[in-house]
């Protein structure tokens, strides 16, 4: 179990005083099973009408309107969020393994539907492509655990090599002339 402290705050300042429209919080954190919101403040510069909904999909949203113009617009929430520490999660993946293709129930098909439309980025990355394509090559039912698994290693095992590129590329000192002066040697860091 933990008690976790989130304080967040966006500032935005203009030359001159502007009017503000209803702006839409997305502040607190999600409660379930797991987590429950213990207190949370906010603070709104310049000072505005704030009221609490919920969305269709269970967050809770703040509306705020104001009534002045002002050059600084604030937002600060301080909110600490109790966290009980919960492995059944991890057993409910072993009784109730989800297996690919996935068949969602008549309720959850159209959210999903959303989610679920391909998107092909201009440049894959081949971290995530890999374990797909060899998904896609063995026709056989595989659980989305040991799919999700076999792309994090990948993403991870990409990110390191990414970081050992970057941090061996050659850095040389140059002159005006744009040459190396003689005796400087690239290096890593």
């Amino acid at each position: 179990m933990s008690r976790i402290r989130i304080v967040h705050t966006t500032t935005y300042r203009y030359a001159n005083p502007v009017a503000f429209g209803i702006h839409r919080l997305v502040l607190r954190p999600r409660e379930g099973h797991d987590v429950q919101v213990e207190n949370l403040s906010l603070r709104i510069c310049p000072s505005g009408a704030v009221s609490w909904h919920r969305d269709i999909f269970g967050n809770s949203i703040a509306l705020a309107t104001f009534s002045e113009p002002s050059d600084l617009l604030e937002f600060s929430s301080d909110a600490t969020v109790f966290r009980r520490d919960h492995h059944s999660h991890r057993r409910l993946l072993d009784v109730l393994p989800v297996r690919l293709p996935v068949q969602y129930s008549s309720l959850e098909g159209p959210i999903a539907q959303g989610y679920s439309n391909r998107y092909t980025p201009k440049r894959p990355l081949a971290c995530v492509t890999g374990p797909c394509k060899r998904f896609r090559r063995s026709k056989v039912t595989t659980q989305c655990i040991s799919l999700m698994r076999s792309i994090a290693g990948s993403i991870i095992q990409s990110a390191i090599g990414a970081a050992r590129t970057v941090a061996c590329r050659p850095r040389w000192k140059l002159s005006n002339s744009n040459r190396v002066p003689a005796g400087t040697w690239p290096y890593c860091f």
